[in-house]
């Protein structure tokens, strides 16, 4: 080819905004831009997102996806509203809170199928179930839907707040490890594992979601705009992110290895153990129904219900409907 005809060329491409693909020989547009902004600081439990875009899940439905860090679930809610990304990586919770405050998100899947949320204790406190909190001081984020959700859970044992100590803390699992606290409020995929990694301890663990704190974790969440004006972008990255997360479950440590590629300053141990952690998240009776992601109307309920009895909420939303959709899922 004549140089400067294919410079001449490549110009006349650039400013007609097309590509031409030597996959398939033809002209057509480039790949659409999905930016997905994560709920928290990048960790094990979002291996399988970076593997999904190494490995080329996103790439073979025509998707460029951009990973950003979070730093809370309602940042992310922002950034839904005013455009800023497409996607959210988010905490069912304000998924609700989001909706209620008059912001058209929605629930494109549920990945964690019930909350995280758990109270951890060193094996030699012989904490196990609800009552052996009583005189014991729990640690607890004032900053985290946490310390909120351990209210509820109170609440819901019938335990008063004078039958114990909740002694309020920072980030991190340093005042449980050093003895500052007897049991601290946790994610079961992400202090657990982190301890674990680091200190080879295996904690106790009370799942607030063994005892009537009924509450779905992680979305995929998307707004009803970027919905409408790209449904076919909506549902290939849906598609993409479930295949990733069920083939993390098949090969963990070939997932864990990418990660680690994209991210080196990630501990191998701890990625291990905090996407392992995560998998038992994604599994319910609804999924065994309709599939990985499946959400009801029943469990938007029983979230709403939650928020609402621990103050997140005054007034619930009208129409469940609206909070979430199925159509790309059960596929």
């Amino acid at each position: 080819m004549n140089t400067s005809w294919g410079r001449s060329l490549f110009c006349i491409v650039i400013v007609l905004g097309v590509t031409f693909s030597p996959l398939n020989g033809a002209w057509g547009a480039g790949p659409t831009k999905i930016r997905l902004h994560l709920e928290w600081k990048i960790g094990g439990q979002h291996a399988p997102l970076f593997a999904a875009k190494e490995l080329g899940f996103y790439r073979e439905r025509g998707l460029d996806v951009e990973i950003l860090e979070g730093s809370g679930s309602s940042d992310t809610v922002k950034l839904l509203a005013n455009g800023s990304v497409e996607f959210g990586y988010l905490n069912a919770l304000m998924n609700i809170v989001g909706r209620q405050r008059g912001i058209p998100i929605v629930s494109l899947a549920v990945v964690d199928q019930k909350t995280p949320v758990s109270i951890i204790s060193l094996k030699e406190s012989n904490i196990t179930q609800p009552r052996d909190l009583l005189g014991k001081v729990i640690g607890a984020n004032p900053k985290s839907t946490t310390y909120q959700i351990l209210e509820g859970f109170l609440l819901k044992q019938g335990i008063r707040k004078d039958q114990l100590t909740i002694a309020p803390i920072g980030w991190g699992v340093e005042p449980l490890l050093s003895k500052q606290v007897q049991a601290l409020m946790a994610y079961t995929n992400n202090e657990p594992p982190l301890i674990l990694a680091k200190t080879g301890q295996v904690v106790n663990e009370i799942l607030v979601s063994d005892y009537g704190i009924s509450l779905y974790g992680i979305t995929l969440t998307t707004t009803e705009r970027f919905l409408q004006e790209n449904s076919e972008a909506s549902k290939n990255f849906v598609l993409a992110t479930l295949k990733a997360w069920r083939f993390a479950e098949e090969n963990p440590e070939k997932v864990v290895e990418v990660f680690l590629k994209l991210r080196p300053e990630q501990e191998r141990a701890t990625a291990m153990a905090t996407l392992k952690a995560s998998f038992k998240l994604h599994h319910s009776d609804a999924t065994a129904k309709g599939g990985p992601g499946w959400q009801t109307e029943e469990g938007w309920a029983q979230t709403q219900d939650v928020l609402q009895s621990i103050g997140l909420i005054q007034a619930k939303v009208d129409k469940l409907s609206t909070v979430f959709s199925n159509r790309f899922l059960g596929q």
